[in-house]
């Protein structure tokens, strides 16, 4: 049965049964917000070199394992199996916090079951510099970030080396719409890919059909799914990126949340924003691919310039007072900055050239004045190339 996936995945003839870690980098979007949760809509996204790391190893029990985190207020958690071929079960009810490792596990052992290889038992275990050391977010993805953890480790553990990209993206996106994610599977483009990402979300209400329908993993994975596109952009030589956080943290699907609750109220408004972010994007993705910092910087300006318009109109605080701040003080030291993400606090993010010696400096110090915190992130590198 596996040879259909030949190309995307290669399986070693055993399981290799050591322990193995592998590290997931965190997000920014540069831009192509809200717009990305339209199928076919494009954004630009930026993995850090900040890590959410999983080690996993076999379990010597048989039928039991565990998972444990670093992550404040997270229990560690073991379970059972009642047969080998069984899904896991939990002394604790519900296994709070841990629903999207389990959902992960969940997608992987049915793509087993379905290649008709045995489930081991292991345990599990993250670590992250994702948030703050008093657990505050920064907005740099968790959920994402922990299932393709989940699903690269265990892929790994059980001898499979990935091909593609686009298979643990699926697995991903898979086990994210099973446990009802809203969301445009970004992060997960980022988290899998690395470096500087051209995403376009796929058409979710089909990949929701698919599943309903019980239309197999192998199927899903080969098959290719509408209006999705994964590409990585070529770094550009001389682009600076800073990054401030507000110290507020941001709720992604209250916003998302309030803007679909406007749109069923008046939609032309928002027909006309997905038309001109959609050009703003590929503009954007273009002065990556010709090396154009200036193109870069105009096109991170009007993207901003679309989202406080898409904010005014539908009343939406997506540029805070404190983003705002952070913007002025960028474009006066030849940054061009914006919100990430949803905005309504969490991180802007600021595009310049390293050749102006010293306005990076300068950018930092005078945040910290405004009691913006500068990060130190950079752009993780590409992990499939």
């Amino acid at each position: 049965m596996i040879s259909t996936l030949e190309h995307l995945l290669e399986p070693e003839p055993r399981c290799h049964f050591k322990s193995t870690t592998v590290k997931v980098p965190g997000k920014l979007y540069l831009a192509g917000e809200y717009a990305v949760l339209e199928p076919g809509h494009p954004a630009v996204i930026m993995a850090v070199d900040h890590y959410l790391t999983a080690t996993v190893k076999a379990s010597h029990l048989v039928g039991e394992g565990s998972f444990s985190s670093d992550l404040l207020g997270l229990d560690d958690l073991h379970y059972k199996r009642l047969k080998m071929d069984n899904p896991l079960s939990f002394d604790q009810i519900g296994a709070p916090g841990w629903e999207y490792v389990l959902s992960g596990i969940e997608v992987v052992e049915q793509l087993l079951n379905e290649l008709e290889r045995p489930l081991l038992d292991y345990h599990l275990t993250f670590k992250t510099d994702l948030v703050a050391e008093n657990g505050d977010k920064y907005g740099l993805g968790s959920s994402g970030a922990v299932t393709v953890a989940t699903i690269r480790s265990l892929l790994s553990l059980y001898g499979f080396n990935v091909l593609k990209p686009e298979l643990v993206y699926k697995l991903s996106a898979i086990a994210m719409t099973l446990m009802k994610s809203e969301g445009s599977f970004g992060d997960i483009a980022s988290n899998v890919l690395g470096g500087w990402v051209y995403y376009q979300s796929p058409d979710r209400k089909w990949l929701k059909n698919q599943l309903e329908q019980k239309v197999s993993l192998q199927q899903l994975l080969l098959t290719d799914w509408p209006d999705l596109t994964l590409q990585s952009l070529p770094p550009v030589e001389d682009l600076e990126v800073m990054i401030g956080w507000t110290k507020t943290p941001a709720s992604t699907p209250y916003f998302v949340k309030s803007l679909q609750d406007h749109i069923q109220q008046e939609a032309d408004y928002y027909q006309q924003f997905l038309k001109e972010a959609k050009e703003s994007v590929i503009r954007l993705k273009e002065g990556f691919v010709t090396q154009n910092i200036p193109k870069i910087q105009e096109e991170v300006m009007n993207y901003r310039h679309l989202l406080l318009h898409l904010g005014e109109h539908y009343q939406l605080n997506i540029e805070t007072d404190t983003l705002n701040q952070l913007v002025e003080i960028a474009q006066a030291n030849q940054y061009s900055a914006k919100s990430s993400g949803a905005g309504g606090g969490d991180c802007g993010i600021a595009i310049g050239s390293s050749k102006n010696k010293g306005n990076g400096q300068r950018l930092k110090e005078q945040w910290e004045e405004a009691e913006i915190v500068p990060l130190a992130l950079q752009i993780a590198p590409q992990l499939f190339k």
